[in-house]
């Protein structure tokens, strides 16, 4: 026959007795914590008060115990990963609230910027520079003051970008990276592209079908950078049916672009005039021009080479 908790308990008055002088032991090492007992002297909080809820200060003073050690976020042994139970009071009664720690702010800022900071072959060392890291001086200090004024008015710039040009190696690239950092903390999505590979990878798309996602992920993004634009080898179909239609859509939809270059405005038009065939169009080359420097704010960036050691 099977008999209930407390029928077993009223058979047996010894085990009541230790089940009992165990609890207190347990909760007279809970009172005499610590970090419990400063916490009570700050708050006010007298023993009858916690004895309501003896078991929750226990698990806060677990987990406590788990943060002072903590093992990592992915080893998190708290009940909720990457957060604590933090005590509250309120009129007199007693409650706790589960707050994010430092390291689950670290994972989800990681996420953030997973989900929204897309880049194609573009250096690791760019992809998580921020401003500070920056070193300002004569030849890149008007672009770089241009470059976060342009992230702190990003909602009313109605699809304005900018335009950095300089001989290799001043910081273009590199100045690109903390720009898109500071939009994706902002909240926006940003695509990072190095403009001569993916044209490169654009054109065989055509093959496998997925050029019309890959256009529609440079469309529709809201802030998309092509770094070294001009780097290519230009054609007709990469000015007309890729470069052409993504500048439309994008103005169109007030949607700014990013470009570094080693060319400037002038320079970059006779590079896109080319038809690789010797001959010039000049005429479809301005056209494409037009739309940029129209949308854009151009700066010249110059002085050492940064990439060298």
């Amino acid at each position: 026959m099977f008999r209930t908790i407390g029928e077993t308990l009223k058979l047996n008055p010894e085990m009541v007795r230790r089940v009992k002088q165990s609890y207190q032991e347990r909760r007279e090492v809970l009172f005499a914590h610590p970090k419990v007992k400063e916490w009570m002297e700050k708050e006010g909080i007298s023993r009858e008060q916690a004895l309501f809820s003896l078991s929750e200060i226990l698990h806060w003073v677990k987990e406590e115990e788990h943060c002072a050690s903590c093992p990592g976020y992915d080893a998190c042994p708290n009940m909720f990963r990457g957060h604590r139970s933090l005590p509250q009071v309120e009129n007199g009664h007693l409650y706790f609230l589960y707050r994010p720690c430092p390291l689950q702010l670290q994972h989800e800022r990681a996420e953030r910027q997973k989900r929204l900071f897309r880049s194609h072959l573009i250096p690791h060392d760019m992809l998580s520079v921020s401003f500070k890291d920056l070193e300002m001086d004569e030849g890149n200090g008007e672009a770089i003051r241009a470059a976060v004024l342009f992230c702190r008015q990003f909602s009313e710039r109605k699809g304005r970008g900018l335009y950095f040009y300089g001989e290799f190696g001043v910081g273009k690239s590199y100045l690109m990276g903390a720009v898109a950092n500071r939009l994706v903390e902002e909240g926006y999505s940003v695509y990072f592209v190095h403009v001569p590979t993916f044209f490169r990878e654009i054109k065989q798309s055509l093959a496998d079908q997925s050029f019309t996602e890959k256009m529609r992920e440079l469309e529709t993004c809201d802030c998309l950078i092509l770094d070294d634009i001009g780097a290519e080898n230009f054609t007709p179909w990469l000015r007309d049916e890729v470069l052409g239609p993504l500048l439309q859509y994008r103005i169109q939809n007030e949607k700014p672009i990013l470009y570094t270059s080693n060319l400037s405005y002038e320079k970059l038009a006779e590079h896109m005039a080319s038809t690789g065939k010797g001959e010039m169009d000049e005429m479809k080359s301005l056209r494409i021009l037009e739309r940029i420097r129209s949308y854009t704010d151009a700066y010249l960036m110059y002085g050492k080479n940064r990439r060298r050691k």
